[in-house]
């Protein structure tokens, strides 16, 4: 996998996805399952997270996990399993 050049875009230099936004959000809303793919360096990393930001403003747990690194599958469940135990402690404490 290619290493990771920059990170995703929060607050001001997020703009001009509003409509990708919306059509996600209501996907999700709709409990409906997302698939984001693209080219390298296209946003899709920015936009998951600005869409778990404004579902997590309403309530909504996001999980979000980078298995840019995994080497194997392995390593990308390995990933999610700790990710996920992580969030679900955190959500207990509430």
């Amino acid at each position: 996998m290619k290493p990771t050049a920059g990170r995703w875009v929060t607050g001001d230099d997020f703009f001009d996805r509003e409509p990708e936004l919306r059509v996600l959000e209501s996907h999700v809303r709709d409990h409906n399952h997302l698939l984001l793919t693209g080219q390298w360096r296209m946003g899709k990393t920015s936009i998951a997270r600005e869409l778990g930001r404004r579902l997590e403003a309403d309530g909504w747990i996001f999980l979000f996990v980078d298995v840019e690194g995994s080497t194997c599958a392995e390593d990308a469940i390995a990933a999610i399993a700790k990710e996920t135990y992580s969030t679900r402690a955190a959500v207990d404490d509430r």
